[in-house]
């Protein structure tokens, strides 16, 4: 019965057979929404499964890369090429993101759960995890597949697998294109306001409160009274992803640092992997120029290379060769 269709023909059924009413509705979407209450919570959910998947994926190409040797200049010696930056820093990226967003989780579950905000509002920080965590871990695992050479590639390596699996994550239990684009809408129509950032002079509230101005003046330059005009559509649709992205990073790395379970390097790290992404902005508006940008990328290198060692001992594996 899976991904099928089961239909009837000249079956009677009774008014009370019906989950509803034959009456259509006086205010349809409402009701819609009504009736998929439930989907909210595998919104916030299904994307947790993220958190473990970054994390499988963080040791599978940490073990590869640390098992492959090259030789050194000299001819005389091998070295693991996990030594290499190029090598090392998705594997970083990725035990950083999965600490991060574990530590979001728990805040989304708890404002999930806090009856005295609005349900469009606790709808609002659900999608604003499932779009960074969605968005986040694609990047990552891919790289790190990329890292792992043909093996990559192939089943048995598993991290192409996963990819494939969390790329459903995206589209089930409401499909977060849908979700980022009707969040948008709302919010600068002022239909309801996102949780405000609690650390306004750090980067990351400052990228989520640029870019969302850029967009909210966009709009008013319009001068079009239909948002949903294919003007408006154009030039905002686009803007859509990105909007909520940062806002979702914004969210993790604030309850990561109030958590106090992450060391400063990690924050760092995980602070210069979301201006990575929109390293435009941060360029024009934050004054970054690219030398210094990549300079800051290699300070946590040595804090980080041993918080990567307690996390395979964490996991049983107390040294790799």
């Amino acid at each position: 019965m899976d991904h099928s269709i089961t239909t009837f023909t000249h079956v009677r059924l009774s008014p009370e057979s019906l989950l509803r009413p034959s009456a259509r509705a006086h205010d349809e979407p409402a009701d819609f929404f009504r009736q998929i209450h439930r989907a909210p919570v595998g919104t916030l959910s299904l994307p947790m499964t993220n958190i473990p998947a970054l994390q499988q994926s963080a040791l599978i190409a940490g073990t590869y890369n640390s098992r492959r040797h090259v030789a050194d200049s000299s001819g005389t010696k091998e070295i693991p090429i996990i030594q290499f930056p190029k090598q090392y820093r998705p594997i970083l990226n990725a035990i950083v993101q999965s600490w991060v967003y574990d530590a979001f989780a728990d805040e989304a579950i708890a404002l999930f759960l806090d009856a005295e905000l609005d349900t469009e509002v606790r709808h609002a920080v659900e999608v604003c995890f499932k779009t960074a965590i969605g968005t986040d871990t694609q990047n990552t695992i891919n790289e790190l597949a990329e890292r792992c050479g043909w093996r990559g590639i192939l089943d048995y390596n598993e991290i192409i697998q996963l990819d494939l699996a969390l790329g459903g994550n995206e589209v089930a239990e409401e499909d977060y294109t849908v979700l980022y684009i009707r969040l948008v809408s709302e919010v600068l129509l002022g239909r309801y306001e996102l949780p405000k950032a609690r650390m306004k002079t750090c980067q990351l509230p400052r990228h989520q409160t640029g870019i969302w101005q850029e967009a909210q003046e966009m709009v008013e330059s319009l001068a079009d009274q239909n948002h949903h005009s294919e003007k408006v559509n154009a030039n905002l649709l686009p803007r859509c992803r990105d909007m909520v992205k940062a806002t979702g990073n914004r969210m993790a790395y604030e309850t990561a640092v109030t958590s106090g379970k992450l060391k400063s390097e990690a924050l760092q790290l995980f602070e210069l992997t979301c201006i990575k992404s929109d390293s435009g902005w941060y360029c024009q508006f934050e004054g970054f120029g690219r030398n210094e940008f990549l300079q800051k990328m290699q300070e946590p290198r040595e804090e980080l290379i041993h918080c990567s060692h307690s996390f395979y001992a964490r996991i049983g594996i107390q040294e790799i060769r």
